[in-house]
């Protein structure tokens, strides 16, 4: 299966690598490739959402058998006074979709600016986790809801 992720971080090609290793058993090319469209730099909300979803599609119109869409951003649950920085991604193929979101957390504790490899979530946790692994829970999930759908 030829896997397509929608960006050029390497961070998100780590956590989607090991997310299909995990998910999906067998032989498969993973790669990235620079998403072309202007996103926001923090999208909110469901800018978050349908930043993955764009992504999603792109590479699979790149003629990849599974496209991903991996977009971090804030969003606000309902009721919540704040937003929370999570990882949201879409994976589309064989004309189906699904959807995934990592473990995300209060905003304002993110700290200092992220490294755009180890993320935010790195100062947070004072570097037990990074950016990867959020990309690779979101994928994870967004890969076995997309079997889901299968059947």
């Amino acid at each position: 299966m030829r896997v397509l992720v929608a960006s050029d971080n390497p961070a998100k090609l780590e956590g989607t690598r090991r997310a299909v290793e995990e998910a999906l058993p067998g032989t498969h090319e993973v790669r990235s490739a620079r998403y072309p469209h202007p996103l926001p730099d923090m999208p909110r909300g469901k800018e978050v959402f349908a930043g993955a979803r764009m992504r999603a599609c792109w590479a699979e119109g790149q003629g990849a058998d599974l496209g991903v869409g991996i977009e971090s951003g804030l969003v606000r649950p309902p009721g919540a006074s704040e937003e929370f920085l999570a990882t949201v991604t879409c994976v589309r193929g064989k004309g189906r979709e699904g959807w995934g979101i990592s473990a995300g957390f209060p905003f304002r504790f993110a700290g200092e600016p992220a490294d755009p490899v180890r993320g935010y979530v790195a100062h947070l946790t004072r570097g037990r986790l990074g950016r990867a692994d959020l990309v690779y829970q979101a994928v994870l999930l967004a890969i076995f809801s997309w079997l889901l759908v299968e059947g």
